[in-house]
């Protein structure tokens, strides 16, 4: 049965339930007492859209009217077994029904025995019980011992603790009396469940301890075995599809590069010719630029993930974490290509007798002081003999240490290796700094969240025109394929669209809709997909239009060599610092918690190549940030 419900003001289910609301009122006999349960619980639920405006509520006058009738018909339960009052109730009211038990306070009718009992027999849907606090102080020990009778309820505990949520969800409280050794366990428990989903135990295997949430790092590491068998299995059955890439070098192929994608594989092909007639270190370091396009023309790194790569399936469904990076498919094929495109240019370059370290060692110790006059900085590179595990043990200081010497450079304009050796802290990749001080762009206020969701989300209404049925991906492509109306829309959205023109995004030109300023609304596109502006790499109007944004303080700007998501992408590949699901490939080197040598060499190998293309793209940040530093203190 389609019954009432509450979704709130904005959303766009609520037209549907405010005309069913008002045919409901005119129909509800205030006079009767045989009203159902469900009934009860509907006129609850208009209530709440007469509270928001929404609704004329006619013979009942006013919502206090609402409150007394429906305090009434739960005041007299107490006459009656609450196992018996619940099966009455439609499951889609199953919410609402302990909503109005709290806030009317109708527990109090029911003593402790009564509701434990009544968990047992009626085995209710616990999460819509612990959404009300009231409700769980009252029965704390009871509804404590419900939740541990079942491990499927560590599902709750993770809920709680460590999973994030796009979809706005009423908060759960947990009884007082539950201990950090009582949720361990019915995680335990959880990871040997037969049933137990592979993304809750994602979430398992990467927890990070606090106060609130401890678990072992044995069952951290029993929750990843059942993740590798689940995925086996899983595989076994032919479940799944392939992504994949290819990267080949070709001694015909005039083309610098050709790049064909077909069935979720990327087939790319490089000129071998091309290669061979510039073996130049300065070419060599600017094919990761305009060959392999690890950075933009902004020169911002293309690797990091990004929401607005991904569709919203794989945004919003799934179990993702709180602390988690979020690794989309085209993230991961992003990366793949990357590491591909590095490790098979290292080879070909090896095959032609140069060696690619010595070209990054190249950058900084002879290129940063024929350039820009920095001497002193000093790079140590893996033996060409030594095993991969000796590489990555080699590399990963080195890669902390190039960044503290640019960050002594910044300060002193010099480097002084005696006061790097007494600088042995550990450098967060928010702490590294840049020559530049208004370097990146981002947003910083509500009207640019507002302003975005409605020009470039691909769940804004304003981008589908009802009565033709034409839609686009977005509001803003909607107005660039064609002109639109302002009486195309339906009233319910002509308030968004009032917005828009009342803070000069848009004008009415003749009836139909236009965009008021081109640049600002350029800018709110660049740093929604992008999430970051290199000021200096905008042309002169755009910067003057970012100003007058900064200025209004629906912008601000930062200093520092990384964006925020490129000190995130590197976060995630070295350390735990920000992410659960990070792959800690410093701490891992660095402490001695590395695969062994023999059994895994590949994965040194691989990780290597990963260390490798993370030095890349700081040599790319370190040089233009120099760069950039030149040619406008020089203009």
């Amino acid at each position: 049965m389609d019954r009432i419900k509450y979704y709130g003001k904005y959303d766009l289910a609520a037209r549907h339930y405010i005309e069913k609301a008002s045919t409901f009122l005119e129909n509800f006999d205030i006079s009767s007492s045989d009203h159902s349960i469900s009934e009860i619980i509907e006129l609850f639920n208009i209530k709440r859209y007469i509270d928001d405006g929404l609704i004329e509520n006619g013979k009942l006058k006013d919502s206090d009217g609402i409150n007394t009738i429906v305090g009434k018909y739960f005041a007299a339960f107490g006459k009656r077994q609450l196992c018996e009052i619940y099966r009455e109730v439609d499951e889609e009211l199953i919410e609402e029904f302990w909503q109005i038990f709290s806030n009317f306070k109708t527990y109090t009718l029911f003593t402790k025995q009564q509701f434990s009992e009544f968990l047992a027999s009626s085995a209710p849907s616990i999460r819509y019980i612990l959404q009300n606090k009231k409700l769980v102080d009252e029965y704390d020990t009871e509804i404590k011992e419900y939740l541990l009778s079942n491990c499927n309820n560590a599902t709750i505990l993770l809920d709680i603790f460590e999973v994030r949520s796009s979809f706005k969800k009423n908060e759960l409280f947990l009884p007082n009396s539950i201990s950090l050794m009582e949720k361990e366990k019915i995680i335990n428990e959880y990871v040997e469940c037969p049933d137990a989903s592979i993304g809750y135990l994602e979430i398992i295997k990467n927890i990070t301890n606090r106060d609130v949430l401890r678990v072992s790092d044995k069952t951290k590491l029993k929750a990843k075995r059942r993740i590798e068998k689940e995925t086996e299995k899983f595989f076994e059955d032919g479940n799944g599809f392939k992504i994949g890439a290819s990267v080949a070098y070709s001694e015909e192929q005039d083309a610098e590069s050709k790049i064909e994608i077909k069935n979720g594989m990327a087939d790319i092909t490089y000129s071998m010719k091309w290669i061979r007639d510039n073996l130049d270190e300065a070419t060599l370091l600017n094919n990761f630029i305009y060959l392999f396009e690890y950075v933009d023309y902004q020169m911002r790194i293309t690797l990091d993930s990004r929401d607005t790569e991904a569709g919203i399936l794989e945004r919003e469904m799934g179990i993702k974490a709180k602390n988690e990076y979020f690794e989309s498919i085209v993230f991961r094929q992003k990366n793949q290509i990357a590491n591909l495109q590095l490790f098979s240019y290292i080879n070909v370059l090896e095959s032609i007798g140069v060696s690619f370290e010595n070209v990054i060692k190249w950058f900084f110790t002879d290129y940063l002081k024929d350039e820009f006059e920095i001497s002193n900085f000093y790079l140590k590179i893996p033996t060409k003999e030594a095993s991969f595990l000796e590489k990555c043990r080699t590399i990963v200081p080195e890669i902390e240490s190039v960044l503290k010497q640019y960050n002594l450079y910044k300060e002193d304009n010099s480097i002084d290796h005696e006061l790097l050796q007494i600088s042995s802290g550990h450098l967060l990749f928010s702490n590294c700094e840049s020559l530049i001080s208004k370097k990146y762009v981002y947003p910083n206020s509500d009207d640019y969240n507002r302003a975005c969701y409605y020009f470039f989300s691909d769940q804004c209404m304003l981008s589908y025109l009802p009565e033709e049925k034409v839609s686009c991906k977005c509001f803003f492509e909607l107005l660039k394929s064609r002109k639109v109306c302002i009486e195309e829309y339906p009233t319910y959205l002509k308030g968004d669209i009032d917005w828009l023109i009342g803070n000069n995004y848009l004008i009415i030109n003749n009836g139909y809709i236009e965009i008021a300023d081109e640049w600002r609304v350029i800018i709110i596109r660049d740093l929604n997909y992008n999430k970051v502006i290199s000021y200096l790499h905008y042309p002169l109007l755009g910067r003057e239009k970012i100003d007058e944004m900064i200025s209004n303080k629906f912008l601000k700007y930062e200093s520092s060599l990384f964006s925020i998501n490129e000190q995130d992408y590197f976060d995630y590949h070295l350390n735990k610092t920000k992410f659960g699901n990070s792959l800690d490939l410093r701490n891992m080197y660095m402490h001695g918690t590395q695969p062994n040598e023999f059994e895994d060499a590949e994965i040194h190998k691989y990780n290597y190549i990963v260390f490798l293309k993370l030095m890349v793209l700081i040599v790319i940040k370190i040089n233009d940030d120099l760069c950039l530093r030149l040619k406008y203190s020089e203009s």
